[in-house]
């Protein structure tokens, strides 16, 4: 559901933001910097997340009504 939303991580030698996708950041576990810092990503954590997440817009989604 989130796949194409897009997150900044900033760089946390020199602060540059490093926009990537939900699904980019699914599929690796680090961003390199132009400084030459890493970004470590903790994908389980990434994950637990989204699923939370979308647990939380689902039960959103039953409470909306439609009133014509």
């Amino acid at each position: 559901m989130f796949e194409n939303a897009t997150l900044d991580l900033p760089c946390p030698g020199c602060g540059k933001k490093h926009p990537r996708t939900v699904a980019w950041l699914k599929a690796h576990t680090e961003i390199a910097c132009d400084c030459g810092a890493k970004i470590e990503l903790d994908s389980a954590n990434l994950h637990r997340g989204m699923a939370e997440a979308e647990r939380k817009l689902k039960a959103f989604t039953k409470k909306i009504t439609i009133k014509l």
